[in-house]
C-alpha cells in the first residue's frame, strides 16, 4: 500500500535515544519491574550480620555517585549545583528545625487582608488576581493551652514575593485508617475558625495543624485544603498547576505521618521505636560501607534530641523491631500520589509522627537500604509470617516465593520517592520522560484518577511534555488522557515510547473503548508493567532496526508504519499456569512424553519471564536464565509449563511429541546436553542437534549447575501477572496482554523495541485496514529484530490504528 500524502514524521534509530539513568525499581511488589536497575544499589547493599572495622570514607561528589551501579548512566549535574543540597550538618536536630522557621512571619509579604469577618465559609475566599502569581498562606494563630480552639487566617499572596517566607504542609486528607484520600474531598469531621468564620476541616489536617500551632507565636503555612477554594473548579486547576513550585519555594516542607495511636503507657511509643529503628539502619550501613554522614542520625522526642543507642544497632534488631520499622512506611502518607513531588522538591523535609520529629532523608535513605536487603531482612520476619502478609501487595499470579521477594510497598514508594528528591545527600536525583514517570508512579493512589497525572506536574522531567499539560478539572480522565497521549506525540515526534503502555485487560471493552486503543490507561493502577525495559537493550529490539514512521490521521486514527507477520496469528491462550494435567506426574514421566532439549528449555525458559529477571532487569545471560529454570523444574516448580497446552493449544510441533518408538535418542550419561549456538548478538541459530536428544533428569540436573529455581519463579511471577501465555499458528510460544484471542496477529512497529498484539476492525470505511491496539507481547525469536530481516516485508505497510 502507498504512504497516505498526509504529513507524517520520521524518527531517528530509537536505539540511539538516552535517558537519564539506567534504573528502576526492583519488583518485589510488581512495581519495581519497571524500575529495576536502580535497585542495584550496591552502595546501599550490607551485611547486616556482621561488623564492618573498616575505615569510613567521605563521598567525593567528582566521583559517578561511589561507582554505585545504580548511579552509572546518570545525567549529573554540577557539584556546586548538587552540594547545596546535601544532608544537614553536625547541627543538632532542634536547630535544623527551627532554622527553616526563623523569619516566616515577619518576612511575609502579604497582598491582600484577610476578608471580612462573620461570612459564611463559602464566601471566605477572594478572587484571586493574575494567571497564576498569586496563592493563599495560612496563618497559625498562637494559644496557650493545646486544647484552646484553633483559629486561623487567610493571607492572599504573590508567590514570587514569598520565597522561604512558610512552610508546605504534605498529608493525608484522611486518618490512617480512613478510607478518602484525595485533594477534592472534604471530611468534616473537625470546625475550625478562619477569619472569623467556622469552616470545617478533615480531623487529619485539624490534628496537623494543632500539632504545628505555637505558644508564643504565630505560624505561616500552606495547606491545599483551606488555601484552595475547593468550591472553585477553575481555581483548584489553576492552583495545582502551582502546587510544584509552592513546595519548591517553602522553607521547608512539613510531612505529617499523624498520630501515633498505638502510643500507650504500658509501652514506648511506636514512632520512638521506629524512628530509632531508622537511624540504627543508616548507622550501621555508614559503618558497613565506610561513609561518614554529614551528621549522626538523629530524631527528636518532645523537642529533645535522641540519636541511636550504641546498644540497639541494625545488627541486632530482632523481628518486633524491624516491625516498629517497618510500621512507619505502612503510613498512608507513603501511598499518596501527590507527596511525591512535595517531597521530591522539598528543600528541607521534617517528618512528625506524633510526638516525634525527624529529618525525611533519613526515612529515604533507610527506604533504599531496605529495599536492597530485603531478603537478608525476611528471615528475621519469618516468626510472625502473618504480619509480614499483612502488607498490601500489588496483584498477580499466586505463589507460595512471591512475598519473599515482595518489598513492602511503602518502603517502595519512601525509595522512588527519594532517588528522585534533592534532599538526598549521596546521589544526584534520577530524571525520566513523563511517560516514564507515569508508569513508574501508577502504584501511587488518590481517590480522582486525574491526579495520578495532574500531581506529577511540578516534577522535572526529561522532556517537555508537561508543560503542555495543563489541570482542568472540568475534563473527564478519558479527556486527560487523550490530552497526555496527543502531547506526547506533538511533543517528542522521535517515539512511540507510549504504546508499550497500552494494555487491554479482560476487564476492558476493546470492541467499543471510550478512548483510542493506541492510548494508554494512565492513571490506571492495575494491570501489568510494561514489558520494555526503561533503557535500550538489545534483547529488546524487535523494530529498532527501523526508525519510527506515524502520524495523526485524526483524533481517532493513528497511522504507524510497521510490519503484519506473515502466518503468525495467535491460536490459543492460557493464563500461566491455569492449565490442569489429569493428573500429577513426576518430571522423569513429563520429560519422557516431551522432547525438550536444552535449546527448547533455553527458549521456555526466556518465554516464561519475558527476558527480564526477577529484579526487573533484561535477562544478560540465557545460560544463566536456563540454569534458574532447570533448578526449579528439579525442584517440582514450573512443571506445568512443560505441558503441551500449557500454552493455549494442543497445536504444537510434532518436534516436541515424543511418540511411541521414536528414533530420538537420549543422551548417554555424563555427555553434555547443548544449548542452542549463537550469532554475536546474541540470538540462536536454526541448526543443533540438541533437538535430537530428548532431555532426561540427569542432564537437566547438568543444566541446573549454579541456578536458583527461587529466582526463575520470581520472574515469572513478575512477568506473567496480568497476561496471558499462547501459541501463534507457527508453533512460536510468547506472552502477551490479558485480552487477547485466537485469531489476533503479531505485528512490528518501526522504532518500538517490542512486538504487539493487534486486532482486525470491521467498521470504518477502510474495512481490513484498521486495527485495535492490545498491546506488546514477548516472542523469543523476534525480540531482536529478527522479524526486519525476512526480506520481502522490510518496507513494511501503513497500519491505522483506531
Amino acid at each position: 500500500m502507498d504512504a497516505p500524502k498526509k504529513k507524517k514524521t520520521t524518527a531517528p534509530h530509537l536505539a540511539t535515544l538516552k535517558r537519564a539513568d539506567q534504573s528502576r525499581p526492583d519488583n518485589s511488589s510488581g512495581y519495581a519491574q519497571t524500575f529495576a536497575m536502580a535497585m542495584q544499589a550496591a552502595s546501599f547493599s550490607t551485611n547486616f550480620n556482621t561488623q564492618s572495622d573498616t575505615p569510613r570514607r567521605v563521598i567525593d561528589k567528582h566521583e559517578d555517585e561511589v561507582s554505585s551501579p545504580m548511579a552509572q548512566g546518570s545525567r549529573l549535574k554540577s557539584p556546586a549545583t548538587y552540594t547545596q543540597f546535601s544532608a544537614i550538618g553536625p547541627e543538632r536536630i532542634a536547630s535544623y528545625i527551627n532554622s527553616a522557621q526563623a523569619s516566616e512571619t515577619n518576612a511575609l509579604r502579604v497582598v491582600k487582608g484577610p476578608p471580612a469577618a462573620q461570612r459564611h465559609h463559602r464566601s471566605l475566599y477572594s478572587i484571586l488576581d493574575g494567571p497564576g502569581g498569586q496563592f493563599r498562606l495560612l496563618e497559625i494563630l498562637p494559644a496557650d493551652q493545646a486544647r484552646d480552639p484553633l483559629k486561623l487566617r487567610l493571607h492572599v499572596c504573590d508567590i514570587e514575593d514569598n520565597f522561604e517566607t512558610y512552610e508546605a504542609l504534605s498529608y493525608t486528607w484522611s486518618l490512617q485508617n480512613g478510607d478518602r484520600c484525595d485533594l477534592h474531598t472534604t471530611i468534616e469531621d473537625c470546625v475550625v475558625e478562619c477569619d472569623g468564620v467556622q469552616i470545617p476541616v478533615g480531623k487529619n489536617l485539624y490534628l496537623a495543624l494543632q500539632r504545628l500551632r505555637r505558644r508564643d507565636r504565630s505560624r505561616i503555612v500552606w495547606a491545599d485544603a483551606v488555601c484552595i477554594n475547593q468550591g472553585d473548579l477553575a481555581e483548584r486547576s489553576q492552583q495545582v498547576s502551582l502546587m510544584g513550585t509552592i513546595f519548591q519555594n517553602a522553607s521547608q516542607v512539613i510531612v505529617w505521618l499523624g498520630l501515633d495511636e498505638r502510643n500507650s503507657p504500658e509501652r514506648a511509643p511506636v514512632a520512638e521505636k521506629a524512628f530509632e529503628g531508622v537511624c540504627s539502619v543508616v548507622s550501621a550501613w555508614a559503618r558497613s560501607t565506610g561513609t561518614i554522614l554529614h551528621d549522626e542520625p538523629r530524631f527528636a522526642l518532645q523537642g529533645v534530641d535522641h540519636g541511636t543507642s550504641p546498644t540497639r544497632r541494625v545488627t541486632a534488631l530482632e523481628s518486633d523491631a524491624w516491625f516498629d520499622v517497618l510500621e512507619l512506611y505502612r503510613a498512608r502518607w507513603f501511598l499518596r500520589v501527590w507527596v511525591v513531588q512535595e517531597i521530591a522538591l522539598a528543600r528541607r523535609a521534617t517528618a512528625i509522627w506524633g510526638e516525634c520529629e525527624i529529618p525525611w532523608e533519613w526515612i529515604g535513605l533507610a527506604a533504599a537500604i531496605i529495599r536492597t536487603n530485603w531478603s537478608h531482612i525476611v528471615p528475621k520476619l519469618s516468626r510472625d509470617t502473618s504480619k509480614v502478609n499483612s502488607y498490601p501487595h500489588d496483584s498477580g499470579p499466586s505463589s507460595a516465593t512471591h512475598s519473599r521477594r515482595q518489598v513492602p510497598p511503602g518502603v517502595m514508594n519512601a525509595y522512588f520517592m527519594y532517588r528522585i528528591s534533592r534532599l538526598q545527600g549521596f546521589f544526584q536525583p534520577l530524571c525520566f520522560s513523563f511517560c516514564d514517570l507515569l508508569a513508574l508512579t501508577r502504584q501511587f493512589q488518590c481517590q480522582d484518577r486525574r491526579d495520578n497525572i495532574y500531581g506529577l506536574l511540578g516534577l522535572p522531567t526529561m522532556d517537555e511534555v508537561r508543560l503542555s499539560i495543563k489541570p482542568d478539572y472540568a475534563k473527564s480522565i478519558d479527556d486527560v488522557r487523550r490530552d497526555v497521549t496527543s502531547a506526547m506525540i506533538l511533543g517528542n515526534a522521535a517515539s512511540l515510547a507510549f504504546l508499550s503502555f497500552v494494555h487491554r485487560g479482560v476487564e476492558s471493552t476493546i470492541s467499543n473503548p471510550a478512548v483510542p486503543s493506541w492510548v494508554p490507561r494512565w492513571a490506571a493502577a492495575n494491570g501489568p508493567r510494561a514489558l520494555v525495559p526503561l533503557d535500550s537493550h538489545p534483547g529488546f529490539a524487535a523494530g529498532l532496526g527501523q526508525p519510527a514512521d506515524f502520524y495523526l490521521v485524526n483524533s481517532e486514527t493513528l497511522a504507524v508504519r510497521g510490519l503484519i507477520i506473515p502466518n503468525e496469528a495467535v491460536m490459543g491462550t492460557n493464563s500461566p499456569g491455569g492449565y490442569t494435567v489429569t493428573r500429577k506426574q513426576t518430571l522423569s514421566e513429563t520429560l519422557e512424553h516431551v522432547c525438550y532439549s536444552g535449546r527448547d528449555l533455553e527458549q521456555l525458559a526466556m518465554t516464561l519471564v519475558a527476558g527480564k529477571g526477577w529484579y526487573g532487569t533484561p535477562v544478560e545471560s540465557r545460560e544463566k536464565a536456563l540454569a534458574d529454570f532447570a533448578d526449579a523444574l528439579l525442584h517440582g516448580r514450573l512443571l506445568w509449563a512443560l505441558d503441551l497446552g500449557a500454552f493455549g493449544t494442543q497445536h504444537v510441533p510434532n518436534d516436541y511429541i515424543a511418540e511411541p518408538g521414536s528414533k530420538r535418542t537420549k543422551p548417554a550419561p555424563g555427555s553434555s546436553v547443548p544449548t542452542k549456538k549463537r550469532h554475536d548478538h546474541g540470538g540462536p541459530e536454526e541448526d543443533n542437534p540438541a533437538r535430537d536428544f530428548v532431555l532426561t533428569v540427569e542432564h537437566l540436573e547438568g543444566l541446573a549447575k549454579g541456578g536458583n529455581g527461587n529466582l526463575a519463579v520470581d520472574a515469572m511471577v513478575a512477568a506473567c501477572a496480568g497476561r496471558l501465555l499462547f501459541t501463534t499458528s507457527t508453533g512460536k510460544r510468547g506472552v502477551g496482554p490479558a485480552s487477547m484471542c485466537p485469531g489476533d496477529q503479531v505485528c512490528i512497529i518501526y522504532g518500538t523495541p517490542t512486538p504487539f498484539i493487534i486486532r482486525k476492525c470491521g467498521a470504518g470505511p477502510e474495512r481490513g485496514l484498521n486495527y485495535m491496539l492490545v498491546g506488546e507481547c514477548y516472542i523469543d525469536g523476534f525480540m531482536r529484530g529478527e522479524a526486519l530481516n525476512m526480506g520481502t516485508v522490510s518496507d513494511g505497510v501503513w497500519i491505522h490504528l483506531v
